[in-house]
């Protein structure tokens, strides 16, 4: 069994050390950078602002508001009348 390697040869001729200069056009460079890697990748988009209110996170909600809710529920008025009678 005859493994091929490829190797590659050379000789450096230049070494050579390099720090960027720090002006306005480099800083600028460098938060732009800073933003693009700070914002969020996966974002959520609402359609319908109007859809959804409250936390429907909370048990029991359905996200209703009390508008829905009284156009639901009718409130009736009852009128009792006590008769009392003398033994």
């Amino acid at each position: 069994m005859c493994l091929e390697r490829t190797s590659l040869v050379g000789t450096v001729r230049h070494e050579c050390s390099m720090s960027p200069v720090v002006n306005e056009e480099y800083k600028r460079f460098q938060l732009s950078k800073f933003r693009q890697a700070d914002a969020p990748r996966v974002t959520t988009q609402v359609l319908d602002s109007n859809a959804a209110g409250g936390n429907l996170l909370a048990p029991g909600t359905t996200g209703a508001t009390a508008k829905s809710f009284a156009g639901f529920v009718v409130s009736t008025v009852v009128k009792l009348s006590f008769c009392h009678s003398i033994l």
